[in-house]
């Protein structure tokens, strides 16, 4: 998979920028504060999604603008593509090929990459989940069905364990709805 363009206008402190990439090992050079990240940010985006710095998509729009848009070409195994997001005023669009994507998951597994930054230092330092999660955002890229089945299965493990604690603090809990809970956890494991 290769990268071949990038364009961004009013995307966190990007006004407007086109990327064209070169076959090979490419490197973003500027001062601090110049874009570099969120660049590299937006890139990221058709990776997974969404950001993986922010939590509300507002976050995402330039000071004083009302949306942003987002577009790469690439070139992969079946020819060349292109991805287009778009978010003007809570209204979203997303795209391949000019052809509509209803879904921020239907992104996921166009475009690979794995981003790794400074952050990520906590995929040494921290506990499992943070393994867990790095590899499961991974892991979609390559299985974009994985999305559904992994949100699935952490449905199925939050209500069993729920119920669980309940037992443990003398709530009446049916032994049956835990088991249901727990074979459905098999089935998406």
């Amino acid at each position: 998979m290769i990268i071949k363009r990038f364009k961004a206008k009013n995307f966190r402190n990007i006004s407007e920028c086109e990327i064209e990439f070169a076959p090979g090992v490419n490197i973003l050079l500027g001062k601090n504060a110049q874009g570099k990240t969120n660049a590299l940010e937006g890139i990221y985006v058709f990776s997974r999604g969404k950001s993986h710095r922010a939590k509300e998509e507002c976050e995402l729009v330039k000071f004083g603008e009302k949306g942003f848009s987002l577009y790469i070409e690439y070139e992969d195994r079946d020819g060349e593509n292109s991805l287009e997001y778009t978010l003007y005023e809570r209204e979203r669009r997303r795209r391949k090929n000019g052809y509509k994507l209803d879904k921020a998951r239907d992104m996921i597994g166009n475009f690979k990459s794995v981003l790794f930054y400074p952050d990520d230092l906590q995929l040494v330092k921290a506990g499992p989940e943070e393994r867990r999660n790095f590899l499961n955002i991974a892991i979609s890229q390559i299985y974009p069905s994985y999305v559904a089945f992994y949100s699935n299965y952490k449905n199925a493990l939050d209500n069993r364990n729920n119920l669980i604690k309940k037992a443990n603090n003398a709530y009446p809990v049916d032994r049956e709805e835990i088991i249901s809970w727990s074979l459905s956890m098999a089935k998406y494991a």
